[in-house]
C-alpha cells in the first residue's frame, strides 16, 4: 500500500499513484505516467506535484521500455 509522503494517513489517491509519491518523496525529479481514469490529476494533486497531462500521441509507447543493458 502506498503512502502519502507529506501526511501519512492521507489517500494517495489511487493505485496508480506511485510515480506521483516517488516525486513527492524526492526518489524521482520527474515520472512518466498513463491518464486512464484520472491516473495523472489525482495522485499529483493528493501528493502535492504537478500532473501534465498530455495530449493522446506525443510519447510513443517503444520510448518508455527500460533501455538499461
Amino acid at each position: 500500500m502506498f503512502k502519502n509522503p507529506y501526511l501519512l494517513t492521507a489517500d494517495p489517491c489511487g493505485s496508480s499513484s506511485g510515480s506521483s509519491i516517488a516525486v513527492a518523496a524526492n526518489m524521482a525529479a520527474v515520472a512518466l505516467g498513463t491518464e486512464t481514469d484520472g491516473s495523472i490529476i489525482c495522485p499529483a494533486s493528493a501528493n502535492s506535484v504537478v500532473g501534465i497531462k498530455p495530449t493522446v500521441g506525443p510519447v510513443s509507447f517503444p520510448s518508455l521500455q527500460d533501455k538499461t543493458p
